[in-house]
């Protein structure tokens, strides 16, 4: 069978310019270069949490042994959170490209999670939470929550303008006193 040659160089031309098309032109394209590109350039781990499994009598050496590729540089340091905090550059959570991840102890249990992202990938995020967790509950804050495991996590309807966009993971104790004060 022999192919008009028109359409053999139409074909290679659709195999060349088509992944090109996809990777500057798609939304999900354009992240899965940011994924690369910041692994390679930061070097940064990928943290996927299943927020759903979080536990506040998690230990350090626990969140250590759940992500060995991401380099937790940690302190004894009075925060809101507690008393010990833990911070690390990461290149992406759970498939959205970011730039670091917070965790917060009190005497030696986790408290809080903090995860930072590029602020083009919020609904990504949005959707990924709306896939492990279901729906959220809104509040006249303009803060989603859903409850996960033995906390809560939060996530900005709309991020801060001036603020680079967080999820954060409260354990059920931390969200009661925050509740209460």
């Amino acid at each position: 069978m022999k192919l008009h040659p028109l359409y053999k160089r139409l074909m290679l031309l659709l195999i060349v310019i088509g992944p090109f098309f996809w990777l500057v032109f798609t939304t999900d394209g354009q992240r899965r270069v940011d994924l690369v590109l910041l692994s390679l350039w930061r070097g940064g781990a990928a943290m996927d949490v299943a927020f759903a499994k979080l536990r506040e009598d998690a230990r350090e050496s626990d969140l250590r042994g759940s992500f060995p590729d991401v380099p937790l540089s940690c302190e004894d340091r009075t925060n809101p959170f507690g008393n010990r905090i833990c911070t690390a550059p990461i290149a992406s959570f759970n498939g959205a490209p970011a730039s670091y991840a917070v965790a917060y102890f009190d005497a030696g249990r986790l408290t809080a999670l903090k995860l930072a992202y590029r602020r083009p990938y919020h609904d990504y995020v949005g959707q990924q939470l709306l896939l492990e967790l279901g729906q959220p509950v809104s509040d006249d804050a303009g803060v989603w929550r859903w409850s996960a495991g033995d906390g809560l996590v939060l996530l900005p309807v709309q991020p801060p303008a001036r603020e680079e966009p967080t999820v954060l993971w409260l354990s059920r104790r931390q969200a009661l006193q925050a509740a209460a004060q």
